[in-house]
């Protein structure tokens, strides 16, 4: 009977012997979620604890087919066991799953190890309405764009509470090539909706499609965190836990719907395609014509002002020709300005035009054919002719000097014969006062006196004649120098009229006017005058000029471009420029500080 119990004995501790040494020696992976019921565009973190020496062999792939991973965090912890010190990493995963229903974390292994699965059960995400804590909405596009036209992109988000670490992903076109030019800065401001206070983050995009066919927007991806840790398991035996537990905020994820937009192929016309908002032509010898003369040259500007192209679509401006002119024109400056309502450019044409022949003159008009996006038709933007004279050319004027009737009547002898020769000499130019009258006074005392003349009156009568030609031929020289002088462009008078304090004071006085378009053309001299080496002056006066100069420049552009004429106010660009800090080249010459170390004078 012993021996059986013996026997019986024997043989259950050789039958579990096996069966313990496989339970250690492949002894699951822990495994842990922060949740197993959520919403889809919600996350969940997954906790492993592994092998310090073996955690690079951890195979995720598996993980891939339900979830999508984010964010991945690693710690070491040492622990004390039984005298033996031992390492263990613990590794986060953020998960987000991909699609609604229940779902399964399958088994991960690292090695022989392996941990077991983990049911998730994921419920459709909830319509968002006005009571979601995060929104993300997405201006509706159109239907259909023209080939090279803007297409404005707006997203916002809007959170009534704190988030952290938010995400927010860039649009990527597809389908066509396309232009992306963020306008400016994101936008803050709040906003009440149903009786919620959201605050608001607005992007906004300018698309310009290059090519015809089908526009493709991805959705816009949102990770956030919102404020407000979850709470995390601690193990109380654990000394570390404390310091390695995470405790993350709760983690949101949203997405903008997908967008497709037909762009179609340009429309035929009269000239070259160029799809706009708005274009406008300006002369400024519209509002006031100059004075034209043979020789001298004339100054003109034509400014082209477009709402909704980027400055390199903008084409160059075609001049007909000018029988009787030479025509020299500088390179076109280019600007543009982002702001809420998409790009808006400028080109500026500087011409110098030069009479060669008097008389009329007609300069043809300027016809720029564009494509309105808003009315879906062809429009032109003109600049209509004028009709001016040429005055010939400035020449100094000269009077003939005649004898006095006094001094012919009554003489006789070689006193009329000298008075004779006189009146035949070539035509002089007047004589001053002074000599005129000391010469009335000598042919009245001449025919006063009845005594015949002499040789010697006679040889003084002709030193007074070469004395007279000479005073006239001074008087000659000294006209022609005057009117060179006069006609030759003073330095001073040029440099004052281009100083940018004047140009400066030309933007007060036309924004006090309230002239919309005044304020434009004298903010364009100003920005050059300042800066006149750039490639776009007024850009970079608006980089470099405060936030109130900026929002009153775009404000101007709204006015000038809008589609119907509306009144402007200048008194915020007004103050704007009037409290602008101007650079040191602006600045009189007394308020500059001498040098700090002065040339020493040469020996």
């Amino acid at each position: 009977m012993v021996n059986s119990r013996w026997f019986l004995s024997l043989f259950l501790i050789l039958w579990l012997l096996p069966v313990c040494v496989w339970a250690t020696a492949v002894s699951p992976l822990p495994l842990s979620a922060s949740r197993t019921v959520l919403s889809l565009g919600e996350s969940l973190t997954l906790r492993l604890e592994l092998d310090a020496d073996e955690a690079e062999a951890l195979d995720l792939r598996p993980l891939e087919r339900d979830f999508t991973l984010g964010g991945r965090r690693q710690s070491t912890e040492m622990r004390l066991e039984n005298g033996q010190l031992s390492r263990r990493q613990r590794l986060e995963l953020q998960l987000w799953p991909k699609r609604a229903g229940l779902l399964e974390i399958p088994a991960l292994c690292q090695g022989k190890r392996c941990s077991a699965t983990l049911p998730i059960e994921v419920s459709e995400q909830p319509q968002e309405n006005s009571a979601a804590e995060v929104l993300l909405e997405v201006e509706p596009l159109p239907a259909q764009v023209p080939q090279q036209a803007q297409l404005l992109y707006r997203v916002r988000l809007l959170s009534r509470v704190p988030l952290l670490q938010a995400r927010l992903s860039e649009p990527q076109p597809e389908g066509v090539e396309c232009r992306l030019v963020p306008l400016g800065d994101e936008r803050r401001f709040e906003l009440q909706r149903e009786g919620w206070r959201y605050e608001v983050i607005e992007r906004g995009y300018a698309l310009f499609p290059q090519q015809a066919g089908l526009l493709r927007l991805p959705p816009l991806v949102l990770e956030a965190q919102v404020a407000g840790a979850e709470p995390t398991a601690i193990d109380p035996l654990d000394p570390f836990a404390g310091l390695t537990a995470a405790r993350p905020g709760r983690l949101l994820r949203r997405q903008t719907p997908a967008l497709q937009v037909e762009v179609t192929a340009p429309v035929a016309g009269p000239g070259s395609w160029l799809p706009a908002q708005g274009v406008r032509l300006e002369d400024d010898w519209q509002q006031a014509a100059p004075l034209l003369r043979v020789g001298e040259p004339a100054s003109r500007t034509l400014v082209l002002r477009v709402a909704g192209l980027p400055a390199d679509q903008l084409p160059e401006l075609l001049l007909g020709e000018m029988p009787g002119t030479r025509l020299y024109a500088d390179q076109p400056q280019r600007s543009e300005l982002a702001g809420p309502q998409g790009l808006s450019a400028v080109l500026e044409q500087q011409l110098a035009l030069v009479p060669t022949v008097a008389g009329p003159l007609v300069v043809p008009e300027i016809r720029l054919p564009w494509w309105d996006v808003a009315t879906q038709q062809w429009r032109e933007a003109v600049v209509p002719a004028l009709s001016l004279t040429v005055a010939p050319a400035a020449e100094p004027t000269a009077t003939l000097a005649a004898p006095p009737p006094e001094a012919s009547k009554g003489v006789s002898g070689p006193t009329a014969a000298a008075v004779e020769d006189a009146a035949s000499a070539p035509a002089q130019i007047v004589e001053p006062a002074t000599d005129q009258a000391a010469r009335q006074t000598a042919a009245m005392a001449a025919a006063a006196s009845p005594a015949t003349v002499t040789a010697a009156q006679m040889h003084l009568w002709r030193m007074f004649a070469l004395f007279c030609a000479a005073g006239w031929l001074l008087t000659l020289v000294m006209v022609v120098l005057r009117r060179r002088r006069c006609v030759r462009p003073q330095p001073a008078a040029v440099a004052e009229q281009t100083r940018p304090a004047l140009l400066r004071q030309q933007v007060l006085t036309a924004a006090r006017r309230n002239d919309a378009r005044a304020s434009r053309q004298a903010l364009q001299r100003w920005a050059q005058s300042l800066f006149p080496t750039g490639p776009a002056p007024l850009e970079r006066l608006l980089e470099e000029g405060s936030a109130a100069l900026r929002q009153a420049s775009a404000e101007l552009d709204r006015t000038l471009y809008a589609p119907s004429a509306t009144d402007w106010e200048g008194q915020a660009l007004l103050n704007a420029v009037r409290d602008w800090q101007a650079p040191a080249a602006e600045r009189p010459q007394h308020e500059l500080l001498p040098p700090l170390y002065p040339p020493s004078p040469r020996r």
